[in-house]
């Protein structure tokens, strides 16, 4: 397991107990803004390292809130650009060793009536997956 550009102010303490537990391979938000795409990159040549083949669970709570409104959890000016964010799973999902996505936590009745941001979100990763 990698996570990938979570905020360190949502863990909670048995949360951090069990991550310190199992030393898993950690990029919090504030290490993955610098650069995304390295990050993403480094962390995948890790897995190529590890494993056969991987899964990307994507929960959307990582999308800055104020960018894309569609988190169930809202992140406020904390979190990835929604640009960003699909930068990211561009690299896992380029990788040959990808074989599976799970998306988490949207919420499209967060100030979404007309459903634009949904669309926006579906087409964005219909984009971004449509290049693997």
């Amino acid at each position: 397991i990698v996570l990938f550009g979570y905020n360190t102010h949502e863990t909670n303490t048995s949360e951090d107990e069990i991550l310190e537990q199992r030393q898993f391979l950690k990029y919090p938000l504030s290490d993955v803004l610098d650069d995304v795409t390295d990050a993403a990159t480094e962390a995948v040549k890790f897995l190529e390292l590890q494993v056969k083949r991987f899964v990307v669970h994507f929960d959307v709570d990582v999308i800055d809130f104020t960018d894309l409104p569609i988190a169930d959890v809202p992140q406020f000016s904390e979190g990835l650009l929604f640009k960003d964010a699909l930068e990211c799973l561009s690299v896992f999902t380029a990788n040959p060793n990808f074989c599976g996505l799970t998306i988490t936590e949207f919420n499209p009745d967060h100030v979404d009536e007309e459903g634009t941001n949904a669309l926006t979100f579906i087409k964005g990763l219909a984009k971004t997956l449509a290049r693997i």
